[in-house]
């Protein structure tokens, strides 16, 4: 039989062992549950940006028909401004026939 110093030391031993096999279950919990969290923000970061991506998509088209609406505004005062002021020689009026 081994002398009690002995059997002492491997109980401490054994005892630390387990307590650190806990400590290090524990510890992989916490990590674990640390990245799916993580995982979580980065999830709804993605979400956000798609949704911000498909606005500005959308406020881009919106702006584009907005500027070809006052394009052809324009375009329609100048005719009138044109016709009001009076008769316009046509390109055809200008070629000279023979």
């Amino acid at each position: 039989m081994a002398d009690p110093l002995t059997l002492g030391t491997m109980g401490v031993a054994a005892a630390g062992g387990i307590v650190q096999g806990i400590g290090a279950r524990f510890s992989g919990e916490a990590q674990g549950a640390a990245y799916r969290y993580k995982a979580g923000v980065a999830l709804l970061n993605k979400q956000i940006n798609e949704q911000n991506a498909n606005w500005a998509l959308e406020s881009g088209d919106i702006r584009s028909m907005e500027e070809g609406l006052k394009a052809r505004e324009e375009i329609g005062q100048t005719k009138v401004a044109q016709a009001a002021s009076g008769p316009a020689l046509s390109p055809s009026l200008l070629i000279k026939s023979a």
